[in-house]
């Protein structure tokens, strides 16, 4: 990785590490935190092969897929009369990736939507995800764990948290190391946010923590607030507060948000969450009492955008939550677009005074709209039903347009009207 410089050698404005670099000293500076973790889980799929074309006389997409039925009569076009679906490896397969032997086994399909911690001999691709594996912690790119995700041939692998702009280096590392290693066996990865229509695209989730004089600031020593800080909270409320001008960078493509649609297990609201899948941001219940694992997941972004950029849009909507500790709200569970206090906290209280917050007061209320009248309640968080996050990228830069102060404090971006894009993406 590298910076871009200007020909006198000072920093070029428009450097996205430039950008990044002046985003995690301004916090510093600020005494908000010494630094920034962030750990990230990469979704991608691996395909056989894919063909497309858009012009004039064709416009077609062929995905050839082992791993799905609706391909299962397509592979002999690649590997010719070695027929179909499973990689049988000989035994030196670890070390000579293209010997492969394909049989024809439909019981070793997986179904669509059903594909989560897909294991041998289902998972056809699990020799790939250890040799991509090997090479990231050969470079000190630790891999926390790496699985089979629900669609079809669809594949997640999860680093171990680093500062801001090591994590933003080594993402393009990540990807790039991917991409080769399975070209390698003769496939092709794609971390495009939604590639099958009818299937779960590819996210970017990341999971943030800041830390200050070695310690973990998002940590509370307090179970009647499930060992969250005011500071995570209102962190959290930063970003949900900017998150549709966000989308402008964490969402950044057409495609980014064909994957936002309702029954694929994508964000679809501005709140956070224990258990959501439809939160923007949720709260981790692993090792929740462990200061060290004490982080929020932010689950909008995708791959297709510039990390460095996105990174230091998250840390800045972040800081401007905790500098202006406004009220922020309560997290949330949700069944079938109705949404409900999460009991979590409830079930944890222990002591009614810590933190001027719910504690015994959320006890015996459940609805939303049940709340209103707890004092108790209101003394720290709000509670309002949460808006839907942007589904268009046009919808994206309007409110980047009109949400974009926060991003500009001390000139870590430069201010530049959207308007010239947004009237050409509305055809004007």
């Amino acid at each position: 990785m590298c910076d871009i410089k200007r020909y006198n050698g000072f920093d070029y404005y428009k450097c996205p590490r430039t950008i990044l670099k002046k985003t995690c000293e301004f916090v510093k500076n600020e005494g908000i935190a010494d630094k920034v973790c962030i750990g990230n889980e990469l979704e991608f799929f691996i395909f056989d092969k894919v063909n497309y074309s858009l012009d004039e006389y064709n416009t077609y997409l062929k995905v050839y897929d082992r791993e799905s039925f609706s391909c299962k009569n397509d592979l002999s076009s690649i590997y010719g009369n070695h027929v179909v679906n499973k990689v049988e490896p000989h035994k030196d397969h670890f070390n000579n990736p293209n010997n492969e032997y394909l049989i024809n086994d439909d019981s070793k399909k997986v179904k669509k939507k059903s594909g989560y911690f897909t294991t041998d001999p289902y998972d056809t691709s699990n020799i790939i995800k250890l040799r991509i594996c090997r090479a990231l912690n050969d470079m000190n790119i630790n891999v926390q764990r790496y699985h089979h995700e629900v669609s079809t041939s669809q594949h997640e692998i999860s680093l171990k948290y680093f500062d801001a702009l090591t994590n933003a280096d080594f993402l393009l590392i990540t990807k790039q190391i991917i991409k080769t290693t399975v070209s390698s066996f003769n496939r092709t990865a794609t971390f495009m946010p939604k590639p099958l229509v009818n299937d779960n695209g590819n996210g970017l989730h990341c999971n943030i923590s800041l830390w200050k004089n070695n310690k973990n600031i998002f940590y509370h020593n307090d179970p009647s607030t499930f060992f969250l800080s005011k500071e995570s909270f209102y962190f959290m409320y930063g970003i949900v507060k900017h998150a549709k001008a966000l989308q402008a960078f964490c969402n950044a493509t057409m495609n980014s948000y064909k994957r936002l649609v309702p029954g694929f297990e994508t964000c679809q609201k501005l709140f956070y969450s224990f258990g959501s899948r439809s939160a923007v941001i949720r709260l981790s219940l692993i090792n929740y009492s462990n200061p060290s694992e004490k982080r929020i997941e932010f689950r909008l972004p995708d791959c297709a955008n510039s990390p460095h950029l996105v990174m230091a849009a998250i840390i800045l909507a972040g800081y401007d939550g905790i500098k202006s500790k406004e009220q922020p709200l309560v997290p949330f569970e949700s069944k079938d677009n109705h949404f409900y206090i999460s009991s979590i906290f409830s079930k944890y209280v222990q002591h009614p005074e810590n933190f001027n917050i719910l504690t015994h007061a959320l006890e015996g209320y459940e609805s939303l709209h049940t709340i209103n009248e707890s004092p108790e309640f209101k003394n720290f968080f709000k509670c309002e039903e949460p808006q839907g996050i942007s589904f268009s990228l046009v919808e994206s830069l309007d409110a980047l347009e009109k949400d974009h102060a926060f991003l500009t404090v001390n000139n870590i971006f430069t201010e530049v009207s959207q308007r010239i894009k947004n009237k050409h993406y509305h055809g004007k």
